[in-house]
């Protein structure tokens, strides 16, 4: 998720500083975490799916005379409940162990929608004026959930399904990845760039091209 909630972070820092150029970087190395006697499922599935990557993203402010090819108008974090052991890391000894269950998918159908649907609405926007889908390419289940709880057509997340069948799921990286190949769209087409994380944690980001 941290390489959604960057973006927002930053975008919320420039506000204040609107002639300032930033630069946000991820490098996740996923592959150090292996855990070559665990044979159990997680550490399975983890090992298949999670990849090695490294992304920057510039950013200006407003009033920064280089022009930029989209803009963040909001963003909208999520934290929910009785889920800290859905997903992220057992530390020991033996270095990350990976937890990784099934209720990823099921907090992702259960709750996202409402959290979408009130970024929108705050925005004064519905999800029919939504053009562009920026999903986190967390693994199969994951974009399965994002499309059934947002209604979404396959082709609204095509790309983050490559981003996945190409390099695997780079964590904080990954996400980013799909904007990069996201940066051709007409002037005023809105997009939703969004992730899950440990926690299990959401970061919703409403972005315009320019």
């Amino acid at each position: 998720m941290a390489g959604a909630s960057a973006l927002a972070r930053v975008a919320d820092l420039l506000q204040g500083h609107p002639g300032a150029t930033a630069l946000v970087v991820s490098i996740e190395l996923c592959s150090l975490t292996v855990q070559w006697d665990d044979r159990s499922m997680a550490n399975i599935v983890g090992t298949g799916l999670f990849g090695d990557g490294a992304s920057a993203v510039v950013m200006v402010g407003a009033d920064h005379p280089t022009p930029a090819f989209a803009k963040i108008v909001g963003s909208r974090s999520a934290l929910y409940p009785e889920s800290l052991d859905a997903i992220g890391w057992t530390i020991g000894s033996f270095g990350f162990r990976l937890m990784l269950t099934a209720a990823v998918p099921e907090l992702i159908a259960s709750s996202l929608a409402a959290d979408l649907d009130q970024l929108l609405a705050d925005h004064r926007l519905e999800r029919s004026d939504i053009d562009v889908w920026v999903a986190h390419p967390g693994g199969p289940r994951v974009l399965e959930a994002f499309s059934d709880s947002l209604g979404l057509e396959p082709a609204d997340l095509a790309v983050s399904w490559d981003v996945m069948a190409e390099v695997g799921n780079l964590s904080s990286s990954a996400v980013l990845h799909v904007l990069e190949r996201q940066d051709r769209h007409p002037a005023g087409h809105k997009g939703v760039l969004f992730a899950v994380g440990p926690g299990v944690s959401a970061e919703l980001v409403l972005v315009e091209w320019t």
